[in-house]
């Protein structure tokens, strides 16, 4: 009974590591991330005759939003770049995604190693009553 456990244990751990494999490939597969998020603000541009801020309407600006090491940082980005970084910033999640996903793939695989390891260390001892240790 033992051996037919330690047989689909092996071959679980076989499975996981074919989709930790996927997993890193795709990972593999990006080139660029940006962290961050996208949004437009209005500002008044100083100019102190400005006809659009004196109604009321004021400027529209983009900028993008991200922390790095628990510190927040906003940017006005161009205009030019805005669907780069929306894009760019996608991948970044999809990325975060990827690898949450190989993280408890690889703990899920650690543990059963570690029930691998108790099993064959426990199907030793049945063959080696040496190694047994009194309770």
């Amino acid at each position: 009974m033992q051996a037919k456990n330690i047989k689909n244990k092996k071959k679980s751990i076989r499975e996981l590591d074919k989709q930790i494999e996927k997993l890193t490939d795709k990972l593999l597969l990006f080139d660029q991330l940006a962290r961050g998020s996208v949004a437009t603000i209005k500002t008044k541009c100083g100019v102190k005759v400005c006809r659009r801020c004196l109604s009321g309407k004021m400027h529209p600006h983009t900028r993008i939003s991200w922390t790095e090491n628990g510190k927040g940082y906003t940017r006005k980005i161009p205009e030019d770049e805005i669907e780069w970084f929306k894009s760019t910033s996608q991948k970044y999640r999809e990325f975060k995604v990827i690898r949450r996903d190989l993280k408890k793939l690889e703990l899920k695989k650690k543990k059963m190693v570690d029930s691998l390891e108790n099993l064959l260390l426990i199907e030793t001892r049945k063959l080696k009553p040496f190694l047994w240790t009194k309770k």
